[in-house]
């Protein structure tokens, strides 16, 4: 039901541009140390168009050129797969393409440089992400694209995704890492914002135990817990709420300022959870001051709360 929006808005994991027929374009993709666990870059863009890749070393040798929907390239290093790149064709969730390149641990740090060549294109547009690496992040190199560095699994389309703010600072600013929104094609993600920065919670494991930590995953559970509320109150005045029903009474009780305006943010997203406001919006539901109707058994009527 909730999902973390990732915390990778400051590590130069996107890059972003637009190829038009004959043209290339270089990516610099920059390994900082000797890679302690296998790396991954990946490129998708429009099912219609077709991309020929190609990966240089950091010492300026060419590693493989792969054609669109070409078979994979694969190198080995002492009877082991050592970098495969792989240029695929019409994947089955989404009909677009997609270049995925992978570097196995211990190869040589430095500047990959990954050339696209756009060589049928009538859209252009194409969106690279560096895979999560938690001991030393590769990325991109500045200045860095920093939209669209939610995190994969982020991107669904009934999930509540959650970014992170300081509710310890008065003007509960986002956290510095904090993803960013929207999807690729274009939905608006994060959907809501809760404290995930610097939370105290309880520690697994230990049955007694606390821990402070930061991050996305830290504001998700509060949603979690919040989403757990909405659901005792609806339970118990007879309602069960449909997923789509529980999203938009978590979204609509959402608070601004900040975020300011009324528009989704690309990082806040709505806005803020607010646990009171959204049981009260379940309990409008049941005394009909809600001005909407969610109906007993998984009916799937639109909520609308009470203006104030």
């Amino acid at each position: 039901m909730t999902i973390a929006a990732s915390n990778s808005f400051e590590d130069g994991i996107h890059a972003a541009g637009t190829l038009t027929q004959g043209q290339s374009v270089e990516l610099r993709w920059e390994l900082f140390t000797v890679p302690m666990s296998d790396v991954e870059l990946e490129v998708w863009y429009q099912g219609s168009d077709r991309f020929t890749v190609e990966l240089v070393g950091p010492n300026g040798a060419v590693l493989a050129i792969v054609a669109p929907g070409a078979a994979p390239a694969v190198l080995a290093s002492g009877g082991q797969v050592a970098v495969m790149v792989a240029n695929r064709l019409n994947d089955p969730n989404n009909a677009d393409n997609n270049i995925g390149v992978f570097l196995v641990a211990g190869m040589p740090a430095g500047v990959y440089t990954v050339r696209l060549q756009g060589t049928q294109v009538t859209d252009g547009r194409f969106h690279a992400w560096i895979e999560r690496d938690n001991r030393f992040q590769s990325q991109f190199p500045p200045p860095h694209d920093n939209t669209h560095t939610i995190g994969s699994i982020s991107c669904g389309r009934l999930p509540l995704v959650v970014g992170s703010y300081d509710a310890h600072k008065p003007a509960l600013p986002l956290s510095f890492f904090s993803s960013a929104g929207p999807t690729r094609d274009g939905r608006e993600k994060p959907d809501v914002a809760a404290p995930g920065h610097n939370v105290l919670a309880a520690k697994s494991r230990t049955g007694t135990g606390a821990v402070r930590k930061s991050g996305t995953s830290m504001a998700a559970p509060a949603t979690a817990g919040l989403v757990a509320l909405v659901f005792a109150e609806a339970r118990a005045n007879g309602l069960n709420l449909t997923i789509d029903q529980t999203r938009e009474v978590v979204i609509k009780a959402a608070r601004r300022n900040p975020p300011s305006g009324t528009k989704w943010h690309d990082r806040y997203g709505i806005g803020r959870v607010s646990a009171s406001a959204a049981v009260q919006a379940v309990i409008n539901l049941t005394d009909g001051s809600g001005g909407g109707a969610a109906t007993a058994r998984g009916g799937r009527k639109r909520l609308s709360r009470k203006k104030k």
